[in-house]
């Protein structure tokens, strides 16, 4: 290999009259294009545009295949090319070379295999050097290029690899004056005469006091950060309360340069929604030509340093530039992206981090997937989860796993929340139309950016009401572990003041907790962020008509929308309750107002005779009608037993001193009695003061209305 290589060496320094055939043949297949397709060979001199553009040679693609032929008479790095889909390959040919590509893999001719071009595959062993695990690790890779530019000095190769590093910082007149005269004639030498001419204009432009004044004006010092990781977080803090916008480039880089066109036309709309453009450079990028494009490009610029580019790099895992991060205004990155993705994608992004909309244009679906561990054959369910439709199954939510995986694709039309059921796990996640979520057993490896969002904002919620219920259980825990021990002393323990201090500071930090949720829903009215939160808290309080009129247009026709309007237009809280006429065991009919008149409130407790948790409670409920016969209570118990011999015995066992109806459930429907227990109470007008109550709710809500 090593004669070979030198053999090929020697013949790049031959005088030019030696190649009797400067005929080069490129024969290819591309069988994933349609015949017609124009495949294309230029020169690659890109630094020299008028130059690249020459067109060498071109043909349509012919089942599946193509030939092209083009004269040289010295070495030359030319580009294969099609214009749609997009896609080339560089190639180093010599006079007289009969190249073959194959351009079967999915990328075309970006990972196409070349044959024959044995000047291409030398040059590439040297150019990739820098690149190497087991290059010399005493020496940066701009150094190490510098050093094998001038290895190759005497060949074409020198000003090819000067290219190829382009943008590096490596001074072209220093290494066009190393090159001898034949390399400086050849057309890549002359390729990089060009580019020391504009060189040399750039400096000049870079001296001139006004330039350097525009490109002051523009840049930016990097921040102070704890690890160098975090350097992007410490840039994105600059801009509070702003949509940050952050491209990754370099000067070097065609790709970036070109995005950078591309996006032009989105600007003037960026600015008008306040978004902050920021450029992140390499440090691989040469600090004049930095200087002077970026007074072209705008924005608000960082030069980073090596050590800052690598740790980024690892943290934020991108191979290549241009790279890109949108910011929204908590901070928080909600998109990430290599190569430019389009305007309209863009667009799409910068409006979901201003304000994250409910209902998508993009596809009409959600793809769940996710791997489990020895659990073949076992179905994986899919469930709407918070508020609306509780534990619905979704449409098409299920998956059989087969080898360790599952996927499922379900119709969506906007945001919601569901649940996942997995024989070894349940989650709850976030998905909007278009979204992929992926699982790996319970841990979510690409979500939702609504759901980070939602898990930094409920997190801190929750840290703050588990902290106050773990404080208010170690400071009662003798009498919880009391009650927990003797379920046959449940009322007497339940009625000790220790525990009904501790159900009232419980009932405070959930107050508390309804607070944070309302505070953070009116924040977030006009986007799916508040509605959600909510959905995420529904337990912790009712929805009443002034969180509903509050909310935007748009999220009032969501689907949590239209279920929060429902909910407030069934809920009793606020409105006086509908009369209602039920027999007693007599037979004998009583009305509601009936019960009310004369009395300042009455309770009304839906139970049955099979509900245990409801004979449970029976011994509290005669507990609170004593406790408020002073504040002029009346008591009511509305069973919603399918048959009323059933009723009539539990009502004999339980001895009730108030009035007792059957209702087999007509009443408790109409009134959206959702389970039972379900204790209300109203005043005396009939006004409905709360509603749906069990267990310790009702201790603390009585508490709350009677002040003891």
């Amino acid at each position: 290999m090593k004669k070979k290589l030198l053999s090929i060496l020697g013949a790049l320094l031959l005088p030019l009259a030696v190649f009797a055939q400067n005929t080069v043949t490129i024969n290819g297949t591309m069988p994933a294009l349609p015949d017609g397709t124009e495949v294309l060979v230029s020169n690659y001199a890109v630094y020299d545009r008028s130059v690249s553009s020459e067109i060498l040679a071109k043909c349509p693609i012919k089942n599946g295949k193509f030939t092209m032929q083009f004269e040289i008479n010295e070495p030359r790095q030319v580009v294969v090319w099609v214009e749609r889909p997009h896609s080339n390959k560089p190639i180093v040919v010599m006079p007289g070379d009969q190249v073959s590509i194959n351009a079967d893999k999915p990328h075309g001719l970006f990972q196409a295999d070349v044959e024959g071009a044995k000047t291409d595959e030398a040059f590439n062993k040297i150019y990739e050097k820098p690149y190497r695990k087991d290059r010399p690790q005493d020496i940066s890779q701009t150094d190490y290029m510098k050093q094998l530019i001038k290895e190759n000095k005497n060949s074409f190769f020198g000003p090819l690899l000067v290219y190829a590093w382009s943008g590096h910082s490596l001074g072209y007149e220093e290494f066009y004056n190393l090159f001898p005269k034949q390399v400086q004639e050849s057309f890549h030498g002359q390729a990089l005469k060009v580019m020391v001419e504009n060189e040399r204009a750039e400096k000049a432009k870079a001296n001139d006091p006004a330039q350097k004044a525009k490109a002051n004006a523009l840049k930016r010092q990097t921040p102070a950060y704890d690890k160098p990781e975090n350097v992007i977080d410490a840039i994105v803090a600059q801009y509070p309360g702003k949509v940050v916008f952050i491209d990754f480039w370099a000067t070097w880089c065609g790709p970036c340069r070109n995005a950078m066109k591309t996006i032009q036309p989105l600007e003037p709309w960026m600015a008008e929604n306040d978004i902050v453009r920021v450029y992140v450079s390499a440090p691989s990028s040469d600090a004049t030509k930095w200087e002077l494009m970026i007074t072209d490009i705008g924005g608000n610029h960082y030069f980073l340093n090596d050590e800052e580019w690598k740790a980024i790099g690892n943290r934020y895992g991108f191979g290549g530039i241009p790279y890109y991060h949108i910011y929204n205004k908590q901070g928080e990155c909600t998109f990430s992206h290599t190569g430019y993705p389009g305007n309209d994608r863009m667009k799409e992004e910068f409006q979901k981090a201003l304000s994250p909309s409910l209902v998508s244009d993009s596809s009409p679906f959600v793809t769940i997937r996710g791997t489990v561990e020895g659990m073949d054959g076992k179905t994986v369910s899919l469930f709407y989860s918070g508020m609306p439709e509780r534990n619905r199954p979704v449409e098409e939510g299920t998956a059989t796993i087969t080898n360790g995986a599952y996927e499922m694709v379900i119709p969506a039309t906007e945001t919601m929340i569901y649940h996942i059921e997995c024989p070894r796990f349940t989650a709850q996640f976030v998905a909007s139309p278009g979204d992929e979520i992926v699982f790996s057993g319970h841990t979510l490896l690409k979500a939702n950016v609504l759901q980070e969002q939602l898990k930094l904002a409920t997190d801190a919620m929750w840290s703050a009401y588990n902290e106050g219920r773990v404080k208010a259980y170690q400071q009662h825990k003798a009498i919880l572990d009391e009650v927990n021990d003797n379920p046959d002393k449940e009322f007497s323990l339940k009625s000790s003041p220790d525990y009904i201090a501790y159900t009232d500071e419980i009932a405070q930090w959930e107050i508390e907790h309804g607070k944070a949720v309302r505070k953070l829903m009116h924040e977030n009215r006009d986007n799916i962020f508040g509605i959600a939160c909510f959905a995420y808290h529904a337990g912790f309080m009712d929805p009443t008509q002034d969180m509903y009129d509050e909310l935007s247009d748009e999220v009032k026709q969501s689907a949590y929308g239209q279920a929060m309007k429902t909910a407030v237009e069934n809920s009793w809280v606020g409105r006086v309750m509908a009369d209602f006429t039920l027999p007693d065991a007599d037979g004998n009919m009583h009305s509601m107002k009936e019960l009310l008149k004369g009395h300042d409130y009455l309770m009304i407790d839906f139970w049955a005779s099979w509900c245990k948790p409801c004979r449970r409670g029976l011994p509290f409920m005669k507990d609170y009608a004593k406790k408020y016969e002073k504040d002029n209570l009346a008591m009511l118990n509305v069973s919603i037993d399918k048959k009323r011999e059933d009723w009539i015995k539990a009502n004999n066992d339980e001895n009730l001193p108030w009035t007792s109806l059957w209702d087999n459930n007509e009443v408790a429907k109409s009134f959206g009695v959702r389970a039972i227990p379900s204790v209300w109470l109203l005043d005396k007008n009939g006004n409905v003061i709360f509603a749906q109550k069990w267990g310790d709710s009702i201790g603390m809500a009585l508490r709350k209305v009677f002040g003891h």
